[in-house]
């Protein structure tokens, strides 16, 4: 009652500071497995008794796993019921899902939690949720540790760092089976037909110097790249934001990585209030700005708006993640038959490296254990196999017959019938778990012929070579929902944004920050640094 007395305790201050919280957030997919070893029958074996048979038939009979999550589009395809099937068979259990819809998940998930009757286990989507941590300090979660060396899939293809960041009570304990995929630093979609003309070439690793992107950027918006004799084109239209305030284009090639080491403690360049780094970054942007080398939609468009200035023409380059460029280029050739996309991984800094952060190490939640699950280990079996070879291949391909065909050992996938590639396509494969160190998952059932899907694998593998884990791990510090907080970090925002945009400079930034420190910027920082501190063990 205590436990539940605190969920709703919980649910009511999620409600109430929901609005706060919006304005302060910020900022988002083999072999086969050897046979089983079969025991000798042939020697004669003792008389069984009838309370042996018992025993026996108990011990075969499957455990049933009761599994709480979500799930998209919300009908189970063929290839899902076969992905549990083959699941249940290779670890001799029963699968019980309950899927409430996508829509009112969280919804549904705050009910079953303050009910008092829980799954065995439960999967939340970020997992720095709120419930997830409430229930770990109240021992409804309980950890995996002991079952690591047990699961040696899960263990090959989770982050390292995916498994700290949910050492939630700063301690040894994994509180939750990370959900991982690729960590990547990505690059830019261009258009081949529009780099070939400016004859810039990139490095082999697909990157350019930061001269280099000046003057392709001036080529896409200056030298006629379409060829109608327009002056109608703009270099690229970077991300939007998610708080609807603007950043510089580029970070990496400045060295602006998020939180990391220095000799005064942990910082993010975002506030110190002297960054050399951060200044050069914002003058670049805002010079490209100013040249009209960005499309002056910018401060304005919207989610992934930007993406249909590139698909309309408009824009010689925009923010891509690699496995996206073969469906990408479709999009466009529906606009332009004759158009093609090709790949820039980044750029550079002044010291020749390519390199980006991100915040989060890895990992879109994951799957929590409860106290009332009687056998994690078979959770933890569940789990572990999804990521082996066996449970890899349908995540990967789908279902043999129906989506592929295997010969001379070669995966041909089926793509001739819509319905077929749907079925594989909207599972919920790849929902439950997917492996950290897999470029090919994301070309895997795409028509692409051999040299394609190695080149886009091979971008996709600079991109996870090149990410650096910024240190806070989308932690975001208490002092972050105070309001006096919230009002000084968006007027920071805000100043940002004007500087790239050429009414301000940097000089303003920094004034600004003097008054962000005096509204809980220190704090922030403080608070930052003791909890990267107590989960680095510093």
């Amino acid at each position: 009652m205590k436990c539940i007395k605190k969920y709703l305790v919980l649910i009511l201050a999620l409600v109430m500071m929901g609005s706060a919280l919006t304005a302060c957030g910020s900022k988002s997919e083999e072999s086969k497995p050897a046979a089983d070893e079969k025991t000798d029958n042939t020697q004669a074996q003792p008389a069984q008794t009838d309370a042996g048979a018992n025993q026996t038939a108990e011990a075969q009979e499957p455990v049933t796993i009761k599994i709480f999550g979500s799930f998209w589009p919300a009908e189970r395809t063929e290839v899902t019921d076969y992905f549990i099937e083959q699941m249940e068979l290779a670890t001799n259990t029963k699968i019980e899902l309950e899927v409430p819809p996508q829509a009112n998940y969280a919804e549904k998930l705050q009910l079953m939690l303050v009910s008092g009757e829980y799954p065995d286990v439960v999967n939340f989507p970020d997992f720095s949720d709120k419930l997830f941590v409430q229930g770990v300090q109240d021992g409804l979660f309980v950890p995996i540790n002991e079952y690591l060396d047990q699961t040696p899939n899960i263990k090959e293809h989770t982050y390292e760092d995916a498994f700290d960041a949910v050492r939630v009570m700063n301690d040894e304990n994994i509180y939750m089976i990370p959900r991982t995929s690729i960590a990547r630093n990505d690059g830019f979609c261009v258009r081949a037909d529009w780099l070939e003309k400016s004859g810039i070439t990139p490095a082999e690793d697909r990157s350019l110097s930061k001269d280099e992107f000046v003057e392709l950027l001036k080529f896409f918006t200056e030298g006629d790249p379409d060829g109608n004799g327009k002056k109608d084109t703009y270099g690229m239209v970077p991300v939007a934001s998610a708080t609807g305030y603007l950043e510089p284009v580029l970070l990496g090639a400045f060295d602006l990585l998020g939180w990391q080491k220095t000799d005064s403690g942990y910082m993010n360049p975002y506030y110190d209030k002297n960054n050399e780094n951060l200044e050069a970054a914002l003058n670049y942007s805002a010079d490209l700005w100013t040249s009209g080398y960005i499309h002056p939609d910018w401060p304005v468009v919207k989610g992934y708006d930007f993406a249909e200035k590139f698909y309309a023409g408009e824009v010689g380059l925009i923010p891509a993640f690699a496995g996206y460029n073969y469906s990408t280029e479709e999009k466009l050739k529906e606009v332009n038959p004759d158009a093609a996309c090709t790949y820039i991984s980044g750029v550079r800094d002044d010291d020749d490296v390519l390199h980006g952060a991100t915040q989060v190490p890895g990992i879109w939640g994951g799957w929590a254990i409860t106290k009332e699950c009687e056998h994690p280990e078979k959770v933890m079996e569940i789990f572990d196999w999804m990521l082996s070879d066996e449970g890899w291949k349908i995540i990967m391909y789908g279902k043999p017959g129906l989506n592929y065909e295997e010969k001379d050992g070669k995966i041909i996938p089926k793509q001739d019938d819509k319905s077929v590639v749907d079925a594989k396509t909207n599972s919920w494969c790849s929902i439950f778990m997917r492996r950290s160190t897999a470029p090919e998952f994301y070309t895997s059932t795409m028509a692409l012929d051999a040299d394609r899907q190695a080149e886009v694998e091979g971008w996709i593998k600079i991109a996870m070579d090149s990410v650096v884990f910024s240190q806070d791990f989308g932690k975001k510090p208490d002092i972050s929902n105070d309001a006096a907080f919230i009002e000084a970090e968006n007027k920071r925002q805000e100043v940002m944004t004007k500087v790239l945009l050429g009414s301000a400079d940097y000089a303003d930034y920094q004034k600004e920050m003097e008054n962000w420190y005096t509204k809980g910027g220190q704090e922030y920082i403080d608070q930052m640094n003791e909890y990267i501190n107590l989960r680095n063990g510093d």
